[in-house]
């Protein structure tokens, strides 16, 4: 009995390998409606448009990926407060003065890293649920966020760091070529290295992991303290893209990332993840985003398809892992 279970687990893990493959196959199609309903869609300034549109969403989705793959039910509810929090930090704290860039990049970068530090041991040292652990750190992020703010975001970003989110090289956004760097590496060091092998076989099987020699819980607090320096760097891209501080963001990072990590092939029983994957989730999300937007369906309706499209998703997955 315990065999059949093993290769039903060993073909649907199969299955889930072509996940990257069908989201990008999901891609091509919203290409080809895109080009439909508006050829000037297809036009090298639109793709790069929504290239950079589907950066921030993108690096904080490598962020959860790491996260998910390291633990079961490992998804981070606290993207969208700390993206928040980057931007409006680094708009009051720079200034306008491109003197202050680095060293409150550098700041920022050391909270992403605190603040994943801190959920990784609750979570993983203190034995709390991951989405109890973050859901409770979003809370204090946005109270922190209030406070150093006094509830009007200050400063501005100068046009020295506003290069990263605003930027070209050649036809390129700058952004999205730093998300694409980010998922390059991100997709070798866990796909090719030891480190990558550990941190999934940490996912998959803790008890094994920790028999065969594996630290466990170092790698699953180190990996949200990636996370949380991957989600600072999306909050930096989209400071930089604003040029100011804000609280109205549009967009439900938090959702969209882990919508991205799941479309792409990313489990939430851990063990099982891909970067390229949640790469194509992002581009899905960001096309079918501006798709939505030239047919003028209202944001209600959007909010109530892109949640279908999660439930949709998790039930295939879980009707096939049980046949």
């Amino acid at each position: 009995m315990t065999r059949g279970i093993e290769e039903k687990r060993s073909n649907f893990l199969h299955f889930f390998a072509k996940a990257p493959i069908l989201i990008y196959f999901a891609v091509i199609l919203e290409i080809i409606i895109l080009g439909i309903i508006s050829s000037r869609s297809l036009s090298v300034q639109a793709f790069a448009s929504l290239f950079r549109k589907a950066s921030v969403i993108g690096v904080a989705a490598i962020g959860q990926v790491i996260m998910m793959i390291s633990t079961e039910l490992g998804f981070d509810l606290s993207i969208t407060s700390t993206i928040i929090l980057t931007e409006i930090l680094a708009a009051q704290l720079i200034a306008g003065d491109p003197r202050k860039i680095l060293p409150v990049v550098l700041f920022c970068l050391f909270l992403g890293f605190l603040t994943g530090l801190i959920k990784g041991v609750i979570i993983i040292l203190g034995k709390v649920a991951p989405f109890i652990a973050t859901l409770g750190i979003s809370a204090v992020l946005t109270g922190v966020t209030l406070l150093i703010s006094g509830g009007i975001p200050k400063g501005h970003i100068p046009d020295a760091f506003r290069y990263i989110g605003t930027g070209f090289i050649g036809p390129l956004p700058v952004p999205g070529i730093i998300w694409l760097i980010l998922a390059i590496i991100g997709a070798v060091i866990l796909n090719y290295t030891i480190i990558g092998r550990k941190l999934f076989a940490s996912g998959d099987n803790p008890l094994a992991a920790n028999v065969a020699g594996i630290k466990i819980n170092f790698f699953k607090i180190g990996t949200f303290c990636i996370g949380g320096i991957l989600i600072v760097v999306a909050g930096l891209l989209l400071s930089a893209y604003i040029g100011t501080g804000t609280f109205r963001v549009r967009v439900d990072y938090t959702f969209q990332s882990i919508l991205a990590a799941v479309l792409g092939g990313t489990l939430f029983t851990g063990g099982v993840g891909s970067i390229v994957g949640a790469f194509g989730g992002a581009l899905f999300l960001t096309i079918l985003e501006t798709i939505l937007t030239i047919l003028n369906v209202e944001y209600f309706a959007r909010l109530i398809l892109q949640g279908g499209l999660l439930i949709l998703v998790l039930t295939i997955f879980s009707l096939r892992i049980k046949r």
